[in-house]
């Protein structure tokens, strides 16, 4: 039985982005049937203590290291604090992977979260093991002629960008942890050409998001509406392109704009420009705004809809791409990051992102052929729900075991 230690900064069932990712790592791993150990916060120790009574789990242990009270209040007050605070706590778990490696011997070291590919993990030093990096991103940076999409957040976002260039020209794990990895799992290309020009051997190009099996449904959901209903989902934020998306859809002709209807499910701080930019750009009436909702309610709103638009201008390989896949729904996003690298074209429609007019126009021409080409939107379903079965976290696990935890 292989002995497995993972690092997940943030893991907790039920729950997506990166502390879900940080969970089904630990929770399918241990399906296999490995003794698997996993270094965390304390963020979300109820729910997975709670979960692991619940599915009798015995084989999967947790060990809770958290910030000093100071470090965790830091944490929140910028992005120098937070990166600091990262760092310090990779130091701190080092010493308690050490100990554990002493009497566990384990075979395989993972770090799965945060993925970031610049951060770097403390756990490459371990010796007699193999480390695994990844999957990790943020090897992408927003496209600043772009940038009126981001409105007052574009200061924050070239704050981001540039002080993650000069924190991984500083920051001591970098390049070593790269260097001394296995294989490094990268989430798109620009992650993949980074690790290679800072040093690392193998890297392996990989969709970090997967889908539990019940998640999808037991056949491809019948879509019966009057009108096309378009649906988008995220957090909301200015760089994940919901303006972009607004004003696309306003460049539709009015004719077709009457066989539409798009749904915005999300919150966070762009919310309260969102209402205005429908105002803006004359679509509030095909325009409805959900805020957030349930995860169930989400899955529900996924069912009802014909086909899923998200352009977000910075994403490594959003999850809620294979979630859209899973209920059949078509996808219209932007040629960049993950999507460009793991969604097929018999799935997908891409903009390009070269010059923001002919982006707009891309976006707007393919929600017009989905809108009035019905045999298009259902061949593209039936594609979209075949791949989607493909990528369940069964799948997904026991690829990157029998590729890189055996060879």
């Amino acid at each position: 039985m292989l002995k497995v230690l993972l690092s997940a900064f943030v893991c907790e069932p039920n729950k997506g982005s990166e502390s879900g990712n940080g969970w089904n790592w630990a929770y399918y791993l241990s399906k296999k049937g490995f003794e698997v150990h996993v270094i965390t916060t304390s963020l979300g120790k109820t729910a997975i203590e709670k979960t692991l009574i619940e599915k009798n789990i015995t084989n999967l242990h947790f060990h809770y290291v958290d910030h000093t009270p100071f470090w965790k209040k830091a944490f929140y007050w910028n992005v120098a604090t937070m990166y600091t605070a990262y760092l310090l706590w990779q130091r701190k778990i080092y010493t308690v992977a050490k100990n554990l490696h002493e009497t566990k011997l384990f075979d395989i070291v993972q770090h799965v979260t945060w993925g970031s590919v610049k951060m770097g993990s403390m756990l490459y030093k371990l010796k007699n093991t193999r480390f695994i990096y990844g999957p990790v991103g943020g090897g992408h940076n927003a496209p600043p002629q772009f940038k009126k999409y981001f409105f007052n957040e574009w200061k924050r976002e070239w704050l981001r960008t540039n002080v993650g260039r000069v924190f991984s020209l500083v920051n001591p794990l970098t390049r070593p942890t790269l260097a001394n990895a296995y294989v490094v799992l990268a989430t798109n290309s620009e992650t993949v050409d980074y690790a290679v020009a800072n040093g690392a051997k193998n890297v392996h190009l990989f969709m970090d998001s997967a889908l539990p099996v019940d998640f999808i449904p037991p056949t491809l959901p019948e879509k019966n509406n009057n009108i096309t209903q378009f649906l988008w989902v995220g957090g909301m934020w200015a760089f994940k392109g919901i303006a972009l998306v607004l004003e696309a859809f306003a460049l539709v002709p009015l004719d077709i704009r009457k066989q539409l209807h798009l749904k915005i499910v999300g919150d966070g701080p762009f919310m309260s420009q969102l209402q205005e930019l429908v105002v803006k750009y004359g679509v509030y009436d095909i325009v409805t705004i959900c805020g957030a909702l349930p995860y169930d309610a989400v899955k529900q709103e996924y069912n009802n809809a014909d086909v899923f638009i998200y352009c977000s201008l910075r994403d490594s390989c959003p999850a809620q791409y294979l979630e859209a896949l899973a209920y059949g729904l078509p996808i219209i996003t932007l040629n960049m990051n993950g999507g460009k690298n793991f969604l097929p074209h018999n799935t997908s429609i891409l903009a390009s992102v070269d010059e923001p007019i002919d982006t707009l126009k891309e976006i707007s021409e393919a929600i017009i052929k989905l809108t009035t080409l019905k045999n298009i939107r259902q061949e593209m379903s039936k594609n979209a729900y075949d791949f989607a079965k493909q990528n369940t976290w069964d799948v997904k696990i026991d690829y990157i075991v029998n590729k890189f935890y055996y060879n």
